[in-house]
């Protein structure tokens, strides 16, 4: 018994989705600094437009800019990414920062370059090494 019409599209509609995200996950996965570069211009717009005191427009875009430096390298401690991300998520919840979210998120950018120490989720201060960079103690 051939299939109906209705059938037909449906199943060769489903393969299409199915193979979009397919190679929109390969993408990512072969793209992750274009990736990051555009989150990450998106939060300096909405950091910008809601600055601390204490902050230029300018200081956040070089904080920027080293940010995306630093990933692009390698420098950056995959954990300081992940405390950023979820401070990121937390604070833009709500679809806007306010001045106080604003400067959760320059303070994380600024743990992940290693210009202020980090600390882990106890409130632990993470050793930092000479070069900067949280260093492992367990190993």
């Amino acid at each position: 018994m051939p299939m109906s019409k209705g059938c037909t599209i449906a199943l060769i509609a489903a393969g299409v989705i199915v193979l979009a995200v397919i190679i929109l996950g390969v993408y990512i996965c072969s793209n992750p600094e274009k990736i990051v570069s555009l989150l990450m211009d998106q939060v300096e717009k909405e950091v910008i437009a809601n600055l601390p005191d204490g902050y230029t427009a300018d200081s956040v875009h070089q904080l920027i800019a080293d940010f995306k430096d630093g990933f692009k390298k390698g420098t950056i401690d995959p954990k300081q990414l992940a405390a950023f991300s979820a401070t990121f998520q937390s604070a833009y919840a709500d679809q806007k920062l306010d001045k106080e979210e604003s400067k959760k998120l320059i303070e994380e950018l600024e743990k992940a370059l290693g210009r202020i120490p980090a600390t882990d989720s106890t409130g632990v201060l993470t050793p930092i090494d000479t070069a900067g960079h949280p260093t492992d103690t367990l190993k």
